[in-house]
């Protein structure tokens, strides 16, 4: 699958572009080799299992860590690179972490902050 990345205030979003493409192990697309009846079976139903993975749309609010580190509430993407087949993301802290976390911390505990 192809996809066009982007940033939209803290969020990437991946658009995939055309359909997806599926061929047998040493195939070449667009050659003078046509795939045998069998192949094209197999490619449309590994297509087909792998559309719900490969979505049309892909969109991320930021990213919420696992664990005590959830504490830190959901980090704001703030760069997205894809080159040469490398894709950079990062992600920056809210404002004040250890205040969100002691506040959440003392929420569960039913504290006052």
């Amino acid at each position: 699958a192809h996809y066009r990345l982007s940033r939209e205030n803290q969020a990437a979003k991946a658009v995939r572009e055309g359909d997806l493409e599926v061929y047998p192990a040493g195939f070449v697309a667009g050659g003078k080799q046509r795939m045998s009846l069998r192949q094209s079976r197999d490619a449309s139903y590994v297509r087909h299992r792998f559309d719900d993975f490969f979505t049309p749309e892909i969109t991320s609010q930021g990213l919420l860590l696992p664990g005590q580190w959830a504490r830190v509430g959901r980090l704001e993407l703030v760069e997205l690179k894809a080159e040469h087949g490398w894709i950079t993301l990062a992600w920056r802290q809210p404002d004040n972490p250890l205040s969100v976390a002691n506040r959440n911390a003392n929420a569960q505990q039913g504290a006052k902050p």
